[in-house]
């Protein structure tokens, strides 16, 4: 056991494809990497990922699981739409004192810092942030079935469809479409794929759509427009005044050059990781419960 050391706070920052918990101490962070934790695709998953990352996060910085479950905690989550969600995982986690939220508050901390700006973040799922005068206004994340438009998922499910559109003879068979075929074998093998596939399955398609784009296939630029286009009228409906633009997640920064000029003038690399984010919050709430 390591008596002397320190620990002002627990911040966990889960994704669709991930999970990373880590112990604050005055010196820095100590961090444990975990599979997928979304609180609404997968409530039990989600506890199970976070219960066993505090163990060997226990175990990483030689302090009982007891001591870290009484530290105050942040959690920001995929997958908590609303205050029951969190109120659900507070009664199923072993947090003495914690405070639960959406994974967009601390991603649009990270990427911005304190500063004015837009987030479009689009990873295995999607969202959207305004942050201005220290306020922030967060959109989308509905999820992969309603929502999550230009997300990984988004792009994987455009590739596929646009896959069997190319069989019917209504698009074009390019290297893309060509290559999701023989990949796939049969156009009943893709609906078979996309009914049992889950969003992170389907979203590693992202890659390929992004590769051929490289090589000015037909497809998939039509992909990355499409989805440049929908990123493009969420950033407008929020009130973009030509305030910095950061595109985050693992395919954000792929559609930059499918923006409008203007747009990609103000295009700003993220100041920080998401984890960044949850750290901050979770050194803010530490403060405020008075430890």
């Amino acid at each position: 056991m390591n008596d002397g050391l320190k620990i002002s706070a627990i911040a966990v920052d889960g994704g669709g494809t991930h999970c990373r918990i880590a112990g604050v101490t005055e010196s820095g962070c100590e961090v444990v990497v975990k599979g997928a934790a979304n609180a609404f695709t997968d409530f039990d998953g989600t506890v199970k990922t976070i219960t066993a990352g505090l163990n060997e996060l226990g175990e990483l910085m030689s302090v009982p699981v007891d001591t870290l479950a009484v530290t105050p905690a942040y959690l920001g989550l995929a997958g908590v739409v609303d205050q029951q969600t969190g109120q659900d995982l507070q009664k199923a986690l072993p947090f003495a004192t914690v405070k639960i939220e959406g994974d967009g508050r601390s991603a649009v901390r990270a990427a911005l810092g304190s500063e004015d700006g837009i987030v479009a973040h689009c990873g295995t799922g999607s969202f959207f942030g305004l942050q201005r005068d220290n306020t922030q206004r967060l959109v989308g994340g509905w999820g992969a079935v309603l929502d999550d438009i230009a997300s990984a998922r988004w792009m994987g499910c455009r590739a596929l469809s646009l896959t069997l559109y190319a069989t019917d003879g209504l698009v074009t068979m390019t290297g893309l479409t060509k290559h999701v075929m023989d990949l796939h074998g049969s156009p009943k093998s893709i609906l078979e794929f996309a009914n049992r596939a889950d969003a992170s399955e389907i979203g590693q398609l992202a890659k390929t759509v992004s590769d051929f784009a490289q090589q000015n296939d037909e497809v998939a630029a039509q992909i990355f427009n499409e989805g440049a286009l929908l990123i493009e009228g969420i950033v407008s409906k929020l009130g973009w005044t030509e305030e910095p633009v950061c595109l985050t997640g693992g395919l954000g920064p792929e559609y930059v050059s499918y923006l409008p000029e203007v747009m990609q003038s103000k295009i700003v690399d993220p100041k920080g990781e998401p984890l960044d984010g949850a750290v901050e919050l979770a050194l803010e709430f530490s403060r405020e419960a008075g430890q």
